[in-house]
């Protein structure tokens, strides 16, 4: 009977978190919403990797993550594989999209009760639950609950000292976020280091520790090196990598890291700010018990990979919040009940306050205005080509079905030239010239598409960039045998105009 018990109280530690970040999320539609909800960063990506899931599920290429019909190597392909599988085994809606993200958050919190236990254990939970970036993140088919979880798995097994689960969780955390997933390998490699001289392993064990995860992702770079040489070299190592966590990539804010990072924790989660500061208030008790300082190590290599990384957004804290929440719950461990109750009431009160940055939000935000449009034109089943003019839809008419679409930007070719991957040469993003001229141009970006490990035509030109408004014009006149989606009305003798409510304009090529 005891086992019984013990066992309905695990199911129902993964359950009910499940369900609470689960719940309505089937109403929420792909990429609505932001991420930093301070900054107000919509949550494009999210459009983004549910493409490359979708086309992954209906076309089985799952070792060719692609998107817009090119590409897309610039993340390990793990959440890719779970999101494409579970549209496979079920259907195709955000809530299937969304389920890893979801079950790796609902595990995590389950992870953190078991650690604990009875009150203290609760109030963990409702920490890490309360968090409006684990609550947002873990409803979204991203990458980030996915690594936190598997890293939290990871800085778990260095408590138990099982050097599977630790090479496990490691790997899946590379295999989602690439080089991200060296934060639990970062962790070990701290607590190894501030280990007393008595307690610390052997350097020759520290160093299984740190290869034993390697051996799938190295795998994975290997087969990409042998079968996109180019591509993969370009786009995740001098794009990724070297672009992004060591450049100087393009910011969504002028701060300082210290200012961008503490500033967003204080509006979002001051409760779990607080328990970061008492944590290196008491950080030599802390250090002191092997378990404790596991994760307090994760907090370390947390706040090291923020400060050398270029790139700064806050979804790279998520994987610290696991461990801020276990130390909340201990932290309020002598008054574990009141601590549990009060928490509770507090994550009561942010469901009922989601237009605040610090609230938690089950419904929609309805932020993409166009998007019931979009949704209305890829019922009616059309065959056309459909150029999108200076897009506001953040990816999501990539994620309807729709045969083919194109983006038409304003400006210059720079953005497209950068790190490496040229796809301005590679003809992915053309001119007004170009694009008119496509068809006599195609024999030759073909053949430079097959140098970089692409067999196909489609990528060619799923980017426009006009000079200025004045090219608009020529474009939708050089082009009748596509549809156009505009902000504003344009005449067109070729196109049928059929207006939207929210004032922009679909063009019908006939």
């Amino acid at each position: 009977m005891e086992k019984m018990i013990r066992w309905l109280q695990v199911i129902l530690s993964f359950l009910i978190p499940f369900g609470l970040l689960s719940y309505a999320v089937w109403r929420v539609p792909v990429a609505d919403g932001y991420v930093d909800p301070v900054g107000r960063i919509a949550a494009q990506d999210e459009a983004l990797y549910s493409h490359i899931s979708l086309r992954m599920a209906a076309t089985g290429e799952w070792l060719a993550p692609k998107f817009l019909d090119r590409l897309a190597l610039f993340k390990p392909p793990l959440l890719y594989w779970l999101s494409a599988a579970c549209v496979r085994l079920f259907d195709a809606n955000p809530f299937v999209l969304r389920l890893p993200s979801m079950l790796a958050g609902a595990a995590t919190a389950a992870l953190l009760l078991g650690i604990l236990r009875s009150w203290a254990g609760i109030a963990a939970l409702l920490l890490l639950l309360g968090d409006p970036l684990w609550h947002t993140l873990s409803r979204l088919a991203l990458t980030d609950a996915l690594l936190a979880a598997f890293t939290a798995g990871a800085v778990h097994a260095i408590t138990r000292s099982s050097l599977l689960q630790f090479a496990t969780c490691t790997a899946a955390a590379l295999m989602t976020k690439g080089i991200a997933g060296l934060i639990p390998m970062i962790a070990l490699t701290i607590w190894w280091l501030v280990s007393s001289p008595v307690h610390r392993w052997p350097l020759s064990r520290l160093i299984l520790w740190l290869t034993a995860p390697l051996p799938p992702f190295l795998l994975w770079a290997a087969s990409q090196l042998w079968l996109h040489p180019r591509w993969f070299w370009a786009e995740f190592v001098q794009v990724e990598i070297l672009g992004y966590s060591f450049g100087t990539p393009p910011q969504t804010s002028e701060e300082s890291k210290l200012g961008f990072y503490l500033g967003r924790l204080l509006r979002l989660d001051p409760l779990l700010l607080v328990v970061l500061g008492t944590c290196f208030l008491r950080a030599r008790y802390l250090l002191g018990d092997p378990a404790h300082r596991a994760w307090l190590s994760l907090v370390l290599a947390v706040a090291l990979a923020l400060s050398g990384n270029q790139y700064r957004n806050i979804a790279y804290v998520l994987p610290a919040v696991p461990a801020l929440a276990y130390f909340g719950g201990l932290l309020a461990a002598k008054h574990a009940r009141p601590a549990a109750i009060l928490l509770a009431l507090v994550y009561a009160f942010r469901a009922t306050q989601p237009d605040q940055p610090w609230g938690l939000r089950f419904q929609p935000v309805h932020n993409i205005k166009v998007r019931q449009s979009l949704e209305t034109y890829a019922q009616l089943g059309r065959t056309h080509d459909l150029l999108i003019v200076d897009p506001e839809d953040e990816f999501v008419a990539t994620t309807l079905g729709l045969r083919k679409v194109r983006y038409v930007y304003f400006g210059d070719l720079e953005p497209y030239r950068r790190y490496g991957l040229d796809f301005h040469a590679l003809g992915i993003a053309v001119t007004l010239e170009e694009w008119r001229d496509r068809k006599a141009r195609i024999p030759r970006y073909l053949k430079l598409l097959r140098q970089w490990g692409v067999d196909s035509a489609e990528p060619i030109a799923s980017v426009i960039v006009l000079r200025d408004a004045s090219e608009l014009p020529v474009l939708i006149e050089t082009t009748p045998e596509a549809d156009f989606l505009l902000r504003r009305r344009w005449p067109s003798p070729h196109h049928e105009v059929r207006e939207l409510p929210e004032g922009r304009v679909f063009l019908y090529a006939p």
